[in-house]
Formats: C-alpha cells, sequence, structure tokens
C-alpha cells in the first residue's frame, strides 16, 4: 500500500498505540476505568487495552492474518497498558504487570525454554512476574463451629476457600456465630 488507508476494521475501536514488527503490525485500543454496577456494589472496573494483529505467518506461527484481528488466547479480557511487535514475535505487558510473548521463539527470544522453538498464542513469560494468587483456594479447611440457620447447614468451611467473594449475606460465606 503506497498511500495511507483508513483500516475499516478498525473503525469502531479508539486506538491509542501501535507498533511495527518487520513482518506484522500490533494496535492497542484505549484503557479506561468505568463504574459497574450501583449504589454500594458499584466498582471501578478497567476496560479496553485490547490488542489486534496483522501480518504474515512468519510472525504468528502458522497462517498470515490479512486483517486485523483481536489477539485470542491468554490475554481474553485482560487490559494490557503496553505492546510491541519484534522481527518475528510479540510482547504485551497487562495492566498487572504480567509479560505474554508469542511467535517465533528461537534461543528463547520470546523468554520461553529454548527448546520452544515457536509460541501460538500468547503466553506468560514467568521468569518475569507473575501476579499474586489466592494460595489457600481449594485447600482443606477446618473451623471450630459452624453457624446453621435453622435446622439447614450449609454454611461449611468450605466456603471459605472457594473463591465465591460476593459476600452478598449469609448464603455464600461462613462464620461461627452471629
Amino acid at each position: 500500500i503506497l498511500a495511507p488507508k483508513l483500516v475499516e476494521c478498525m473503525s469502531n475501536h479508539t486506538v491509542v498505540d501501535v507498533s511495527c514488527g518487520a513482518c506484522h503490525t500490533l494496535l492497542r485500543t484505549e484503557l479506561k476505568t468505568v463504574m459497574e454496577g450501583v449504589g454500594f456494589r458499584a466498582e471501578k472496573k478497567l476496560v479496553g487495552g485490547a490488542l489486534f494483529q496483522a501480518g504474515s505467518a512468519w510472525a504468528f506461527s502458522g497462517l498470515p492474518i490479512h486483517e486485523f484481528e483481536l489477539v485470542k488466547g491468554n490475554l481474553d479480557g485482560i487490559p494490557c497498558v503496553c505492546m510491541s511487535a519484534g522481527t518475528a514475535h510479540s510482547a504485551a505487558v497487562t495492566h498487572q504487570g504480567e509479560v505474554y510473548t508469542w511467535g517465533g521463539n528461537r534461543n528463547g527470544g520470546a523468554g520461553h525454554p529454548v527448546d520452544i522453538i515457536s509460541v501460538e498464542s500468547p503466553t506468560l513469560v514467568e521468569c518475569l512476574y507473575t501476579k499474586p494468587k489466592n494460595l489457600a483456594l481449594g485447600k482443606e479447611v477446618k473451623q471450630s463451629s459452624t453457624y446453621t440457620v435453622g435446622v439447614r447447614s450449609w454454611h461449611k468451611p468450605e466456603l471459605a476457600s472457594n473463591g465465591d467473594i460476593r459476600g452478598e449475606g449469609e448464603k455464600y460465606c461462613t462464620h461461627t456465630t452471629r
């Protein structure tokens, strides 16, 4: 393409960042904070920061991408704050500081073990940084006593480590007494 041309497929997105590699291009959409919910249940949520890619098969470990498409895989729904297109691989940093790479990994160039020649979809580079996670989820739990409502006793101590953080009353939590 010898003259500037509007990329029609991106007309519904606000693109704030572009990175051009040797044979592919990455685009990143605007990242913003919105309020979701009402009243005391309202919370801030990050939206945007999606990545789109297009280019030759060499950079994608598969088929060429002729029109910009959303980067699929482990980055689905995870807002990104920056990205970069390299010679034959891509990298992105999430809002939580994790680095994901995909594409060619010759000699470990994408940050993965050297025996992996190419990475088909965004994959976390664990040796750099991994966001904190709750180590208690799904583990064995004990509780000295359990508060019950009438004859029904759904308040098992396992509710403390099931990952549900709604906190919408006694139905979703466990405690020993009121």
